[in-house]
């Protein structure tokens, strides 16, 4: 195994996030370096887009500048617009709305299923009307969303499936790679995420006109044949070679970090399972999840989330509440009250959720410690 760089750790001595990087990635950037190819294009951006395609099972992969730019660009691509409305889970990052109003399109928001935290089918079906145009399932926390019920919905419809992937980076689904489930699916490698290059995304899909138009939007109009052609007004949304080097070193130890990741979920479930107030993300028998983070929500008579992470910050732990329920963001309050929508378990998760420490580079002993903590903190 690769043996870690040395990284100067923050005050916390359990942070909740950390970047995972060993000699494989200075090695790869290095030789990005010395090639002068460190721009938006070059062997690393080529091969990762290639290596990404094939783990995801989808016949396209483009890199992206960022997650957002990848959603953004997604719903571009197709041909979302003024007036058409994008079906979006209330508990999910502000970046997954911002998406739609970059686009141009309306952001309707929907609750999430109190289980698994994704959104709920039965709440996205009844907020479609005939200006639909999307469905944007959050696989959240690693969490695959119900994909064949959301197809039920947007079969036949005009309605595409635009998951936001950000947190689930080969993550399964009925036993095959959640990633071709959608009609496009985007990732993340922001440098909180599972795998990460500091910040930058990527765009699969099996629609083979819509990855020409992808990427198209990601460098200025450009295609990929070479010549200074300009197909539309596009944006400038590329990810660096040098970017690209470091996931072609994150994609070859992914299986291994993934694995680590859920053997400290497991610790985490098996250290909780006598205290059954606190309630944990469920797995659905048809998904193969990853873990970002550890989510979890506190019960009611325990204190305030905010109080029990300060607690958790006096004992050297990082956590961190789960996102506020998007009606409640002031640029995004307006589209819900022009379309109320029941959000019921949204408020709730984002009231109680606590996410906690979850990354390969952590020991058992530092689960135990958290799980110590945090069962001090709510008694």
């Amino acid at each position: 195994m690769t043996a870690s760089l040395s990284l100067s750790r923050p005050a916390a001595d359990v942070p909740l996030s950390l970047p995972n990087v060993s000699e494989r990635e200075a090695a790869y950037a290095a030789q990005a370096l010395a090639s002068g190819d460190i721009g938006p294009a070059g062997a690393f951006r080529d091969r990762f887009e290639a290596i990404w395609a094939a783990r995801n099972g989808t016949a396209h992969a483009i890199t992206l500048s960022s997650g957002t730019a990848a959603l953004h660009v997604a719903l571009a691509s197709l041909g979302i617009g003024p007036g058409d409305e994008v079906i979006v889970p209330a508990t999910t990052y502000v970046a997954s709305a911002n998406a739609v109003l970059h686009a141009g399109g309306r952001p309707i928001f929907v609750d999430v299923d109190p289980d698994t935290f994704c959104i709920d089918p039965a709440a996205a079906g009844a907020a479609v009307t005939a200006r639909t145009r999307a469905i944007m399932p959050v696989h959240l926390f690693g969490h695959p969303c119900p994909m064949d019920a959301l197809w039920e919905i947007a079969r036949g419809r005009r309605i595409a499936l635009v998951a936001d992937g950000a947190h689930a980076p080969l993550a399964g689904y009925r036993g095959m790679p959640l990633a071709a489930a959608a009609t496009v699916t985007t990732h993340s490698f922001f440098q909180n995420k599972i795998l990460s290059c500091g910040e930058g995304g990527a765009l699969l899909t099996n629609d083979p006109d819509l990855i020409v138009s992808a990427t198209q939007l990601r460098a200025h109009g450009l295609g990929l044949d070479g010549r200074q052609t300009y197909h539309r007004l596009g944006y400038n949304y590329r990810l660096t070679n040098l970017a690209c080097a470091i996931l072609c070193a994150q994609e070859e130890r992914a299986d291994a970090i993934l694995a680590r990741h859920a053997e400290l979920d497991r610790s985490y479930r098996q250290l909780l399972a006598s205290h059954p107030r606190i309630t944990l993300q469920t797995i659905r028998d048809w998904a193969q999840p990853v873990h970002w983070f550890f989510p979890l929500v506190l019960p009611n008579e325990a204190p305030g989330t905010h109080r029990v992470i300060a607690r958790l910050s006096e004992d050297g732990i990082g956590a961190r509440p789960f996102f506020p329920s998007l009606d409640t963001i002031p640029h995004l309050s307006a589209f819900q009250a022009e379309r109320p929508q029941p959000l019921t378990t949204a408020r709730r998760l984002a009231e109680r959720g606590l996410l906690l420490p979850l990354r390969a580079t952590m020991s058992d002993i530092d689960v135990e410690r958290v799980v110590e903590a945090l069962l001090a903190a709510v008694r």
